[in-house]
């Protein structure tokens, strides 16, 4: 990745301390106080269009989700890689 978006809604777990040692991390504070899935990822996607200019793929997962091993090596993804 070359740039790693995280939300962070008040947590109180030392996961902060944990972004910090990461220079490619952004971290953006969510304020609110009931969780709303849309709230945030609107707070996410519209963060990564303003630090990343030019095209740009936006890959948004939940810290319990992983890509599989060869995500990048399947039909789907190489035909993301060509979409306009």
């Amino acid at each position: 990745a070359d740039l790693i978006i995280i939300c962070d809604q008040n947590s109180t777990d030392g996961s902060r301390d944990i972004y910090k040692k990461y220079s490619k991390v952004h971290l953006i504070e969510n304020t609110d106080t009931i969780y709303n899935e849309a709230s945030r990822q609107i707070l996410l996607i519209e963060t990564a269009r303003k630090l990343v200019s030019g095209p740009k793929i936006l890959l948004a997962l939940d810290s319990d989700e992983v890509l599989a091993a060869n995500a990048i090596e399947t039909e789907s993804w190489q035909k993301m890689l060509k979409a306009k």
